[in-house]
């Protein structure tokens, strides 16, 4: 019959549990980009990447770009302060968010050709859809 001591035991009952974790982890890592590597040609591009396509797929003149930039400038100064804005209730505050953005699109959607303007629609309605979506999910 063979003794083991308790620190023996311990050891062998270690090392089995460190097998055990890394094979879990080896098959999870493979699982996770075989699963990355199936959905990449069907997934949606990442947020950068949109914002980036977005921008080219406008087709933005340099003086629009710098007339939108400093619209959001100011539409983020303005969040920034009713953020801020102690002296209103919650829904005072979400209503006055939401009149400003309203108020930016606008003033893009008055820079911007007809053909843009269809462009940066379905843009916004992807975008809505895509965080509504993401909402929902949390």
């Amino acid at each position: 019959m063979i003794r083991r001591t308790n620190h023996q035991m311990k050891f062998n009952l270690n090392i089995r549990t460190l097998a055990l974790s890394s094979t879990l982890a080896v098959s999870c890592a493979g699982f996770a980009a075989a699963q990355s590597a199936a959905g990449s040609t069907n997934a949606a591009p990442s947020t950068t990447t949109q914002s980036q396509n977005g921008k080219n797929s406008l087709g933005l003149t340099a003086d629009q770009k710098t007339q939108i930039k400093q619209i959001r400038q100011n539409e983020k100064q303005q969040l920034q302060a009713v953020k801020t804005d102690n002296s209103l209730s919650k829904d005072q505050k979400k209503a006055k968010l939401k009149d400003i953005h309203q108020s930016s699109t606008s003033q893009i959607n008055g820079l911007l050709t007809p053909e843009q303007q269809q462009k940066f629609a379905q843009r916004r309605a992807n975008h809505r859809k895509h965080h509504k979506h993401a909402r929902q999910s949390s």
